[in-house]
């Protein structure tokens, strides 16, 4: 990352950032010489408005009635924009994943973002986007950040110093990155896709080995079973309470805090599909019975009553000294039961979308043990049930290596992108006719 420069003000004494590159046949001058901030309020006309938003790709469209995400009660206090502006966030900067836009299309955005006013004559839109979007990739602006929102002052942002070149050079620069950053984002869809379908074909296989076993389809048999309409012989089904012994957590409250041991716990959102997020772990008091009751042994399966509902994950090594909150049902296998499959099964579930429907009238949607007990589950011979998780436990493997290596090559694709951007705002590199 670029070190930031500084200037400071003869009249005021304050500092500006210095972003300049000075370089032949470029001109180095301030932000407010080629755009100017304004706001114009939509008021009554917010209904024949389009509706905007500031995302990573950009500034997008936003459907009012789709009812997906929050809305105001009235957008009256939302602002016009213009195709050619510049939208900017300039608070919550270090944590906003993309602080600049530039719009497209006529409409309305939140006026707590920033409308910038372009004068074409000095500066061409979209060279201007892309030289704000190396800026913020870098987040260059970090040494003037305000206040406990991490806010880019207006009158630091207009007396930024910059350096451009002539506008037709702008403009050359700005059809390059367009060709040569869309070739990259090609490449990322890909490697996104990827992840993707593999996430897919993982979950099909695991729907299917623990409904159908590791043989084929002609291995099942009708049974008139209602739940599935058909189990492979020499399988049952019953509810998974007559297999598995369901607790649900400790509740957390002033007592907790004080009493007995102390020991570090598992939160729901401790619980992630690749283990235990050991990231920000709590601790809590449990009494001596607590302690016996509420221990997560060799085998035990907790599972998300709340929040990411159903989300489990197998202990085969257990947690040695930890216990688990009211918001975790933990599973415990009883006699020949093997509980890394009832995992694999609880993942089908998640999938398929059965713990959303039995808690789709819930005024607050919920897993409880009761739920969770009376759910009918597949019940295979404790050898199968052991090769069956071996088999998705190594597919599985498989199925994450190749994500990793393809989230891997995401992120370096995303690196090249904003390499090339940096360099060819900043006349590192020369571009192509």
């Amino acid at each position: 990352m670029r070190a930031t420069k500084a200037l400071r003000s003869e009249s005021t004494g304050a500092l500006y950032p210095d972003f300049s590159n000075p370089k032949s046949g470029w001109e180095t001058t301030t932000v407010r010489s080629f755009l100017r901030l304004e706001k114009q309020e939509v008021g009554e006309r917010w209904a024949n408005t389009q509706l905007l938003s500031l995302t990573k790709q950009g500034i997008i469209p936003r459907d009012i009635d789709s009812g997906k995400g929050k809305y105001p009660a009235s957008f009256e206090g939302y602002q016009f924009v213009e195709p050619q502006d510049l939208v900017f966030c300039l608070f919550d900067v270090e944590e906003t994943p993309r602080t600049i836009g530039l719009v497209k299309a006529r409409g309305m955005i939140t006026s707590a973002y920033t409308r910038a006013r372009l004068n074409l004559s000095r500066v061409n839109p979209r060279f201007a986007e892309y030289l704000f979007i190396s800026i913020d990739d870098e987040k260059r602006f970090r040494p003037f950040y305000n206040g406990l929102r991490n806010t880019i002052q207006k009158e630091t942002f207009r007396s930024t110093r910059l350096s451009i070149p002539t506008v037709n050079e702008q403009k050359r620069i700005a059809d390059f990155l367009d060709r040569e950053t869309a070739k990259i984002d090609a490449l990322i869809a890909k490697q996104e896709q990827l992840v993707a379908t593999l996430g897919e074909r993982l979950q099909a296989e695991i729907s299917k080995r623990v409904l159908q076993g590791l043989g084929t389809d002609a291995d099942l048999k009708d049974s008139g079973v209602s739940w599935m309409g058909h189990i492979v012989s020499g399988w049952t089904v019953s509810r998974i309470g007559r297999h598995y012994d369901l607790t649900l957590g400790k509740m957390l409250n002033e007592q907790s805090q004080t009493e007995g041991v102390t020991l570090s716990y598992v939160r729901a959102g401790s619980i992630q599909e690749d283990g235990i997020d050991f990231e920000n772990i709590k601790t809590m008091g449990f009494s001596s019975s607590d302690v016996k009751s509420y221990q997560i042994l060799p085998g035990d399966v907790p599972v998300v009553e709340g929040g990411s509902i159903g989300r489990s994950i197998y202990l085969p090594g257990g947690l040695p000294n930890w216990g688990f909150q009211n918001h975790v049902i933990r599973l415990r296998a009883l006699k020949n039961q093997f509980p890394g499959f009832v995992d694999f099964y609880i993942k089908h579930l998640k999938a398929i979308g059965h713990f959303d429907r039995l808690s789709a009238f819930a005024t607050i949607p919920n897993l409880s043990a009761d739920k969770l007990s009376k759910i009918e589950m597949p019940v295979p011979p404790l050898s199968q049930q052991v090769a069956i998780f071996e088999h998705l436990s190594e597919e599985t493997r498989l199925v994450k290596e190749l994500q990793r290596k393809a989230a891997a090559a995401v992120d370096l694709l995303q690196e090249r992108r904003q390499a090339l951007i940096s360099a060819a705002v900043t006349g590192k590199i020369l571009v192509d006719e």
